[in-house]
């Protein structure tokens, strides 16, 4: 697997793992910051302009995320998903630049930029999978909310994903013993 993500040239999940937690072992002094992007609507977008419009937005977007965290480690995770891993402990105004740029680009299909964020938990957390998952969890929980483009991971968000994963795993018992009724 490459280092590098084709299109955008970020570092790929593999080599933005791999980099992640080798500096965040070496650099357990600073709290840092997780960051999970999500352009919501660019399925609509690459719909509706072509991939070849769709690519040229992320590659776009790639080159803003360098200019606003030119000294952190940034990665593309997928389609329109990106994070950003920052010793900045204020990230809102980088993170509101880079919703406004989004609005720029989006021609006649309504983009918005969702961000989650990870606040490490010390030194000995370096998971750095369970910190993106986090932060997606983060962005997720504000994907329908119009007025809010950023979510900081905390207990609430913990404990709603954790009740998710509570019924989903005992929904089948539930009918069977009828306390769901079909």
């Amino acid at each position: 697997m490459a280092e590098y993500d084709e299109l955008t040239g970020l570092l790929s999940m593999k080599g933005y793992l791999n980099a992640v937690r080798k500096y965040l072992t070496l650099s357990p002094e600073r709290q840092h910051v997780l960051i999970f992007f999500d352009i919501c609507a660019f399925r609509d977008y690459n719909h509706k302009y072509g991939f070849h419009e769709g690519d040229d937005l992320l590659l776009q977007f790639a080159e803003e995320l360098r200019k606003t965290f030119p000294d952190d480690y940034i990665t593309r995770l997928s389609a329109d998903q990106f994070s950003v891993l920052t010793g900045s402990q204020d990230v809102s105004d980088k993170i509101e630049h880079l919703h406004i740029f989004v609005h720029a680009l989006q021609k006649n299909v309504s983009l918005e930029l969702k961000a989650g964020i990870y606040l490490q938990n010390g030194p000995t957390d370096t998971n750095v999978s369970l910190m993106i998952d986090h932060a997606r969890l983060a962005a997720r929980s504000i994907h329908d909310q119009y007025d809010h483009n950023i979510a900081i991971y905390n207990d609430d968000i913990a404990e709603r994903e954790e009740l998710k994963r509570y019924i989903l795993n005992h929904f089948n018992e539930a009918l069977e013993c009828g306390y769901i009724e079909t």
